[in-house]
């Protein structure tokens, strides 16, 4: 599992962004060693997911206000299930490198 934020770094994300960059890392790595053994692996990279507490985390007056003022609407953590699922069900022989699951509207 990793993140929208693998792909793309905004203002106050810096640090969790890098672990999501090293998840992505991690997951090409993984996908090249295992590769010979028929293990499948799959990097699901949800955007802005709702019903988190993501706020919980932080009371960075500047990040409450960017989270605020978001001119979309965050996805459901069932949109990442549904993702995941989608991977695994994939038949053998197929192997889905990235999904990134973003609302509409996010960069």
């Amino acid at each position: 599992m990793s993140s929208a934020l693998a792909r793309a770094v905004y203002p106050y994300t810096m640090v969790y962004a890098a672990t999501k960059h090293a998840v992505r890392a991690i997951h090409a790595g993984l996908r090249q060693e295992l590769n010979p053994y028929g293990v499948r692996s799959t990097e699901i990279c949800p955007g802005l997911v709702g019903d988190i507490d993501l706020l919980g985390a932080t009371d960075h007056p500047a990040v409450v206000e960017s989270y605020k003022r978001r001119p979309y609407k965050p996805i459901a953590s069932e949109d990442i299930t549904r993702a995941v699922i989608f991977a695994a069900k994939t038949p053998p022989g197929v192997e889905i490198d990235v999904i990134e699951v973003k609302p509409i509207g996010q960069a």
